[in-house]
């Protein structure tokens, strides 16, 4: 019914002030990481060891690989493809999560003082400086379109002797020796195994398919795959750690600033104002610092978390919220830069009207990816994402206009149910929010992995005292405007077209405000004529269209 009424009264009806859009808020839900001692982070998901011997996990949990509530007196956690691995005090080892291959089978390991975790199988480094391992030995094929076929054979470390470390990739493994050698099995399509001349070698990573040393002297070596350049670290210095991700390489320096290099689609690589770090872990698309107040900070694929009714809080690295009334899994990510450039740009339904508006719609410059699954029959989402001054300053952009679009595979195209809350809060300015149930565009089951953008018409909002609705009746507290600014808040803008008809609105009544507030006969005349049979209508209808109607 509030549809129809939108149709009805778009062409007709005078709005006079800019807007503030509420949604609704839903209680907070909090991660507890904090007093961490260590990160880990696996393929969608992020482990936390706390200083009490505890562990935490947010993320896919699909396989149960997040299950690790009940651990105690853990000293060492890691995180594979979906199987967590935990050390305890006592030497021994649990692993939770994806079995198949039996790379959780370590319950019976004994004397182990490190472990490392990869996509199908899992390490333990033994007191006498023997390995042991478990899980699939065979050949992982390939990742993402990137050939990693060769061989097998990521568990043949029983010959390995005088190890201080290990490290597991996606199908191969590497191993530090105690007079900082290195040693490596597995699939080697890229060269990755290609480290028997390494020496001064302190730490080793294993990523996707390419191997990552730290030297005595804080310089770093790499070989393996460098299709994204993330063996690209033979200019890295003052390095104290580092983490080899699928597609990328971190690096911590001795003063506790971040480096990075390779795939950074998701934004993983962008860590360089991170600061007072003290250890980094890195995933497949997501980067996860522990800062020097046991404190956790993360970029790339933000947040996977499971929610009923509370919100999945991505402001940290993403500057995004999804609200959730229901129950679903939630995805977030952050791309680095808009990833369909140049596409065509469509205003929902009404893209056969975009020909009528004489702006384009411009990029803030904020692409996010929201996944959805999982879903409870009924669940409502709501998509915040946060703008500063700044950023909608620097694309010159009326902040008014600003709206979340989405790629319907072909175009950006314009969410259904959406608008902007220009209230300041968090610190960002506002948000630009789209809703999405069952029968909105995009729709829940959309929701695979979707990316969204932030748009708005370039321009400034127009002058408050310059409305129609304000001309006529002489003062903009008049009784008469209240019930159109509540048609418009509640009726037009949560609309396609009553958004529209709102915009261009705003466009073109200032200077016809301006001429009517200069004649008293014309006033009269636009009033009784034009506005009073408006009000008249909205009142009897009242509680047709009104969320506060009886």
């Amino acid at each position: 019914m509030k549809r129809i009424f939108g149709i009805l009264f778009a062409l007709a009806l005078v709005v006079n002030l800019g807007l503030a859009l509420a949604a609704p808020v839903l209680a907070d839900i909090s991660p507890g990481w904090t007093n961490i001692t260590q990160v880990a982070a696996g393929q969608e998901y992020t482990v936390g060891l706390k200083s009490d011997g505890t562990a935490v996990a947010k993320g896919y949990n699909n396989f149960g690989q997040c299950n690790v509530g009940g651990w105690s007196n853990i000293t060492q956690i890691a995180a594979g493809a979906a199987h967590t691995v935990g050390l305890k005090s006592d030497g021994t080892t649990i692993a939770v999560g994806y079995n198949y291959y039996g790379q959780c089978d370590v319950g019976s390991w004994s004397g182990i003082i490190q472990i490392a975790a990869g996509w199908g199988h899992t390490l333990g480094l033994e007191s006498d400086g023997t390995a042991v391992a478990k899980g699939y030995n065979g050949t992982v094929v390939e990742i993402g379109g990137r050939n990693y076929a060769s061989g097998g054979g990521q568990l043949d470390v029983g010959s390995w002797t005088n190890i201080t470390q290990v490290a597991a990739g996606w199908g191969h493994t590497v191993g530090l020796k105690s007079d900082g050698t290195v040693v490596a099995v597995g699939g080697n399509p890229s060269g990755q195994c290609h480290v028997s001349g390494w020496t001064n070698i302190t730490q080793v990573s294993a990523g996707a398919g390419h191997t990552v040393g730290l030297k005595s002297d804080g310089t770093v070596v790499a070989v393996g795959d460098n299709y994204y350049g993330q063996c690209n670290v033979g200019s890295w210095s003052g390095i104290i750690q580092i983490a080899a991700g699928w597609w990328y390489t971190v690096g911590l320096k001795s003063d506790g600033t971040v480096v990075a290099v390779g795939d950074n689609y998701h934004g993983q690589c962008t860590v360089g104002d991170w600061t007072s770090v003290t250890q980094v872990a890195a995933g497949w698309r997501h980067t996860v610092g522990r800062k020097n107040d046991s404190t956790v900070i993360a970029v790339g694929s933000m947040v996977i978390e499971t929610v009923t009714n509370g919100i999945v809080d991505a402001k940290a690295g993403a500057a995004t919220e999804v609200a959730v009334a229901g129950t679903t899994t939630v995805t977030v990510f952050r791309y680095d830069s808009n990833p369909h450039p140049g596409a065509l740009i469509l205003y929902g339904a009404l893209a056969s009207l975009e020909l009528l508006a004489d702006e384009p719609w411009v990029p803030v410059g904020k692409f996010r990816d929201v996944s959805v699954i999982d879903t409870v029959p009924g669940t409502e989402i709501e998509i915040r994402l946060y703008y500063t001054n700044a950023e909608v300053t620097a694309a010159g952009l009326n902040e008014s206009s600003l709206r979340l679009f989405w790629w319907n595979s072909t175009a950006w195209v314009h969410c259904s149910d959406g608008g902007v809350n220009t209230a300041s809060i968090y610190g960002y300015s506002g948000y630009m929010w789209a809703r999405i149930r069952a029968n909105t565009t995009p729709s829940l089951s959309d929701l695979q992995g979707t990316e969204f953008g932030g748009y708005g018409h370039p321009g400034t909002p127009p002058d408050g005292d310059c409305f129609i609705a304000t001309a006529v009746y002489g003062s903009d507290t008049a009784g008469e405007i209240g019930i159109l600014r509540e048609f418009r808040d509640e009726v037009l803008l949560p609309n396609s077209l009553g958004a529209r008809f709102v915009s261009l609105y705003y466009k073109a009544s200032p200077p016809i405000a301006n001429f009517i507030s200069q004649y008293q006969a014309l006033r009269t005349v636009v009033r009784v004529g034009f506005v009073d049979p408006i009000v008249k209508v909205l009142t009897w209808t009242h509680a047709l269209w009104s969320a506060k109607g009886s």
